[in-house]
């Protein structure tokens, strides 16, 4: 004869791996590898452009083209800065920027100041 109690009784089943991991530290450090490797990959490809840039822009000339790549320049220089700087057709492009610039911004302050540049909502008048 059985008794309620033994029909009611749960039958213990073994706790599968992925549960298993999911438990323990080492498991879960192991379950979130794969994502934290794929990131570290995407935040190097996408930093690896400016990196080089700079890097560009510190190594000299002459060692811009070496067939072994240095990522990290061996004598790092100001020299292509400097020559970028004193030439008259940079400066002329950075004050023809700053004058555009300049312009287009207080040209949108003007125009978002004006009344009919704000936008009307429905239970607000036009204009105040």
């Amino acid at each position: 004869m059985s008794t309620v109690a033994e029909a009611t009784r749960t039958v213990e089943r073994p706790v599968s791996r992925g549960r298993w991991l999911k438990r323990t530290p080492v498991g879960r450090f192991v379950t979130k590898l794969p994502f934290w490797l794929l990131i570290a990959a995407i935040f190097i490809y996408a930093i690896f452009p400016f990196y080089w840039a700079i890097r560009s822009a510190f190594t000299p000339e002459s060692e811009l083209f070496r067939t072994p790549v240095d990522y990290f320049p061996k004598h790092p220089t100001l020299a292509n800065f400097r020559g970028a700087l004193s030439t008259s057709t940079f400066q002329h492009a950075l004050i023809n920027s700053t004058i555009v610039a300049g312009s287009v911004t207080l040209i949108s302050l003007a125009i978002g100041s004006l009344p009919w540049g704000k936008p009307c909502f429905p239970h607000e008048p036009p204009f105040p």
